[in-house]
């Protein structure tokens, strides 16, 4: 008898597990296609928090619903030489690139509401901004 319960407590939590371990949205990442891609990487942050990080590839990413940022680096300083950065579910909820400088990032929204809000590229001492629609 006592087996069977721990068999059953096991099959109980290993659900409960599984269940909540899907409340997010799968995004598809994509970075890459230009050259020096050697220079490039990226991390996800949501509420001042590291959720993902990556180079160059691809990515299946499982995102919560709610607000991140994807930071842009370039070890070099002079941007991405053409690459781009795509993130999809069922339809592209980001795109980006930085086209100068060492570190951008942009905004964005999993959820009801998909959004691009903002790109801000730093370069050197200044920063400028570009709104996106």
């Amino acid at each position: 008898m006592r087996k069977k319960l721990l068999y059953l407590a096991a099959m109980i939590g290993s659900f409960a597990f599984t269940s909540s371990a899907r409340d997010c949205s799968d995004l598809a990442l994509t970075v890459g296609g230009g050259s020096w891609t050697e220079e490039i990487s990226w991390d996800i942050t949501s509420d001042g928090s590291e959720v993902a990080a990556g180079l160059v590839g691809d990515a299946m990413l499982c995102l919560e619903d709610g607000s991140y940022s994807i930071n842009m680096h370039d070890s070099y300083g002079d941007g991405w030489n053409g690459s781009t950065l795509t993130g999809a579910d069922n339809n592209v909820v980001v795109t980006g690139g930085l086209e100068t400088g060492s570190d951008g990032y942009v905004e964005f929204t999993i959820g009801d509401v998909i959004t691009a809000l903002s790109v801000t590229t730093t370069v050197c001492d200044g920063a400028s901004s570009v709104a996106m629609t």
